[in-house]
Parts: structure tokens; sequence; C-alpha cells
């Protein structure tokens, strides 16, 4: 740090010298205009403020332009209308500054002049040393006024917070139909599987939703909201084997039946029926289910149309019993 940057550091430690002057120095002034025996010692209290005062003026006046160099007071007092508190405040600070300057030379002068010991300080120290002290205790408000403007928090305007974005509800069956994979809740219709030849000769079993069933076991259209699943396993010589193939789902919604498709793990040996994928999962307008939406597209097949090959008994063996 260089030393004009110290000095300007200093000049809310130098105000002080000053201040404390300006505010001690009009009482002994007024006691020394009486005239008579034992005046003197009034004269050197307030010869000795105006000369403590002076000094503390000057390192004040040095260490305030070190801050703000380039400001004219009495141009800057010309100029100050129009703009902002604390940069009215550092002109008017800096005008009544040196204006102190001014009438502490003046104020010292008048209190030096040749007195005889019984005489007063004289009217004109008394004048000049009031306006002197006023000076400075103007040039110390306006310097509050600086602190203030600068400590206070200014206002920002901020532009106001975007709207919240709209929360779209997420589809909970987006990824998987967790309804149709939760089938065995339903009401089962075949009590043990059935071939159906339009299923790819796999095994199913039919579940419905209880407003359904009824419907449904008469071939009748489906109520709204109706929920019908059917699991199917793969064929294994003659029978239901152990590999499950895709659940089909058919449900009424606004009186229109929506399809899904849902095949967890495709063989290899059946993804030709899928493109080639792995794992398959369609449902409401996927291209996919155009076929099936030719056969579904008024609700469930007609009682008479769908499939009644049950699992083969086994044959008895041996003859009757007698």
């Amino acid at each position: 740090m260089s030393w004009t940057e110290w000095i300007a550091n200093q000049h809310t430690f130098f105000v002080h010298i000053p201040t404390a002057a300006a505010i001690f120095l009009p009482l002994p002034l007024i006691a020394a205009q009486r005239m008579g025996r034992g005046i003197r010692p009034w004269w050197l209290i307030c010869r000795y403020l105006a000369i403590m005062g002076f000094l503390g003026l000057i390192l004040t006046m040095i260490s305030g332009y070190a801050c703000v160099p380039n400001l004219s007071p009495l141009k800057g007092l010309v100029t100050a209308a129009g703009r902002s508190t604390s940069t009215v405040a550092l002109v008017y600070h800096q005008f009544f500054g040196t204006l102190s300057l001014v009438l502490g030379i003046v104020t010292l002068m008048s209190m030096f002049r040749k007195r005889k010991d019984h005489e007063s300080l004289g009217l004109l120290p008394f004048t000049f040393g009031i306006l002197w002290a006023v000076a400075i205790l103007l040039a110390h408000h306006y310097g509050t006024v600086i602190g203030r403007a600068e400590v206070a928090p200014r206002k920002v305007v901020t532009a106001p917070p975007p709207p919240a974005p709209v929360l779209r509800r997420e589809d909970p069956e987006a990824k998987t139909p967790i309804r149709v994979l939760d089938y065995q809740r339903l009401i089962p219709i075949h009590t043990s599987p059935v071939k159906s030849k339009p299923h790819g000769d796999r095994w199913i079993r039919v579940w419905a939703s209880p407003e359904a069933a009824d419907a449904y076991r008469s071939g009748q259209a489906l109520p709204e909201g109706a929920l019908v699943v059917m699991s199917t396993v793969e064929d294994r010589w003659g029978r239901p084997g152990f590999e499950p193939g895709p659940l089909c789902a058919l449900e009424v919604k606004g009186g229109k039946p929506a399809l899904t498709y849902y095949w967890g793990q495709v063989p290899e040996a059946r993804r030709s029926e899928t493109g080639g994928a792995q794992q398959v999962y369609w449902r409401d307008s996927d291209p996919n289910l155009r076929s099936c939406m030719e056969c579904h597209s008024q609700g469930m097949a007609p009682a008479k149309d769908r499939s009644q090959w049950g699992i083969p008994r086994p044959q008895r063996q041996g003859g009757t019993k007698p």
C-alpha cells in the first residue's frame, strides 16, 4: 500500500479532530467576550482549540482529496442537481470542507491580533469562529449522509420469476402394463387352458374384471371400463408348456376397445412375430396392433367363434372295472 492510499484510508479518523474542535469552540468563544482580569486563559483555550482543529482539518482535507481527487467543490456544487443522494452529499461535503479551511485561516488570524490582557478576544474572532464551527459540522453531516447511502442496501429490481412449469402427470404404465401383469386378481373365465388357433396355437386363459365377466360369458358388449386379459403359454407336444407367451388385454375406454400386447421375454424362435424384438409392449393405436383391431374392433369375439379345444385327457389304460 502506497502512502497516498494509507492517507486516504485514514480520512474517517482525521475527520474527528476538527469536528471535536467545532463542538467545543463556541463555549470558550462566548466566555472570552467579557473584559477584565482573568480573561486571558479563555484566549489560550480558544487559540488552542482553533490550532488543533485547523491542523486536523488540513489532514482531513488531504486524505479526503486523496479519496476523490478529480471532483472540484465549486464545479460539483453547480452540477449537483439531479444526481443521486450520495453524489450530492459528496459535493456538499467537499464544498463545506473547503469553506471551513478558508474560515479557519481567517479565524486564526483574527484570534492572534494584539490584545491587552484585560480586553476581550473580540467580536471578529467570535463571528468567524462560529461560522467556522458551523462549516465543519455541516461538512461532517454530509459525510455521514455519504456513509449511510453506501451502507444502505440497494433496491434491486429483478424480473418476475418465470411461471412454474405445469407438471404433467406421468403415465404409470408408460413402460409396463401394471394392471395387465396383475391379471390374476381378476375373475378367471377358463378353469383350465384352452388352445387358440387365432392366437398362434397357444394355450390361453381369459381373466375378466367383475363388470365384464357376465357380459363376456354371454357374448354381449362389454360395459364402459371393462378389462379383459388373456394370458398365454406356448404349446409343448399338444399340451400347455412352461414357456410363457404374450399377455393380451382389451379395455373399453369411451365406448371403444383399447388393446394392449405385452411380451416380457420373446423366445428367439418366436421373434419373427415381433419384428426381431426381444421385448414387446404395444398399446392403444400402435400400428403393430392393426391385425388385432380387425378382429376386436367391436370388443370381444362372439361366443360361437371362441376356442373350445381343451387339454386332451389321458386315455384310461386297461379294461373296465368288474
